[in-house]
């Protein structure tokens, strides 16, 4: 797949008013990573310090410099470091990304229809696709591993 980068603001569905600068990136290798320069929680409540070891969100919501909503989905943070002076950064680890929209809730996360485009899967598999008779840009074909 297309190796991508966004570069935006980030924040919790919860939390709006607090968005924080980052890089969205994702790559074969390394999957979808988000590194944030700031935090989405309070830095000076220490007492939450050891739950950060171990943060997960269901959803971060972003926007890209370019104007792209997107809605990061199933975060785990990775990395969070702390400095003073300075900023702390954090990294979170992600399985999904949706990009074009934002769900707030894990709930909306519905989908009527969801096509899939693999490159040289025809190639792969020695398949020869079927060119349709009418303009209809669907093609229906099933194949059985030998």
């Amino acid at each position: 797949m297309q190796e991508i980068k966004y570069e935006g603001f980030w924040w919790l569905p919860s939390d709006s008013e607090n968005k924080v600068a980052g890089d969205l990136t994702f790559s074969n290798y390394n999957g979808i990573e988000l590194n944030i320069r700031g935090s989405f929680v309070n830095i000076m409540d220490l007492s939450m310090q050891k739950e950060w070891q171990s943060k997960t969100y269901k959803v971060i919501l972003g926007i890209s410099e370019e104007g792209k909503i997107i809605t990061i989905y199933d975060s785990i943070l990775e990395k969070h470091v702390f400095r003073f002076p300075g900023y702390d950064t954090q990294k979170y680890r992600s399985q999904i990304l949706f990009i074009g929209a934002h769900f707030t809730d894990p709930n909306d996360i519905l989908f009527y229809k969801a096509e899939v485009d693999y490159s040289y899967l025809s190639d792969w598999a020695n398949l020869s696709v079927p060119m349709p008779a009418t303009k209809s840009r669907e093609y229906n074909f099933s194949y059985t591993c030998p």
